[in-house]
């Protein structure tokens, strides 16, 4: 769910363990004094030894799985622990289920897929869930349908989800909302993932990986040059110089 311009001030902290039916937090309108993707937390601090409350404005506020809108409020449809990340144009809440065997496509989640079908105008994409993604021929940055990606059937490519309901496919898109790279130069965020190397690993531990801040990667990333996918549905990618120092990323990961 997107929900523009809103105010959501947290009734719980993030990092906190939720259940179905939880209100994690309550909605209101924005004054419109913020500008697009920026956002202000404020501490309440009437109550130095209670949990301050958190209220986040955003111009793209996004609810990703196991959080609906009801009314004013935002409620926990699963059990989980709550979470906020920076997706591309919008700051996202999720509930964060460890252990969850079926993976549940939302907006903007970054995903690894394996191509099925390469037929026709679009790709059959297996992302491990109830349903395949559908990717079209020309859903990469620059491309054209004289220049576009030629992939194959097991091709892994990196991609975001842009479509998600329990009733229809997910659709995929390698077009990036924030890098303007086209697919050609192989530096465009999603794209076709070569060579390299692909395991699984819980959700959580993929979410910790998208984190800007992680330490893992920032500790490796100084010391051993290589490159890294990750998607929330618990799928890594990781691709090195070397087989050695290969073995290595993935050994610290």
């Amino acid at each position: 769910d997107l929900l523009s311009h809103s105010i959501m001030e947290l009734l719980v902290a993030l990092g906190t363990l939720v259940f179905p039916g939880d209100i994690v937090g309550r909605l209101s309108d924005a004054q419109g004094t913020e500008e697009d993707g920026e956002y202000e937390e404020e501490e309440d601090e009437e109550d130095e030894g209670a949990s301050a409350s958190t209220k986040t404005t955003l111009a793209m506020l996004r609810l990703g799985a196991g959080l609906i809108q009801d009314r004013e409020v935002v409620v926990a449809t699963r059990a989980g622990v709550l979470r906020r990340l920076a997706a591309a144009a919008a700051h996202l809440y999720t509930v964060d289920t460890p252990g969850l065997r079926c993976y549940v496509p939302s907006l903007e989640d970054p995903v690894i897929g394996v191509v099925t079908d390469a037929g026709g105008e679009n790709y059959k994409v297996d992302l491990g869930c109830h349903r395949q993604g559908t990717l079209s021929v020309l859903a990469f940055d620059g491309a054209s349908k004289r220049n576009r990606p030629r992939l194959e059937v097991g091709a892994l490519v990196y991609c975001r989800v842009v479509l998600a309901s329990r009733d229809v496919e997910p659709e995929l898109s390698c077009v990036s909302p924030t890098s303007r790279k086209e697919w050609m130069t192989g530096e465009s965020v999603f794209n076709e993932l070569k060579s390299g190397t692909l395991f699984e690993c819980s959700s959580t531990l993929c979410r910790q990986l998208l984190d800007p801040e992680c330490t893992v990667l920032k500790q490796v990333g100084a010391r051993i040059p290589f490159e890294i996918a990750v998607g929330v549905h618990g799928r890594v990618w990781v691709n090195a110089a070397s087989y050695r120092h290969l073995a290595l990323v993935c050994n610290a990961i």
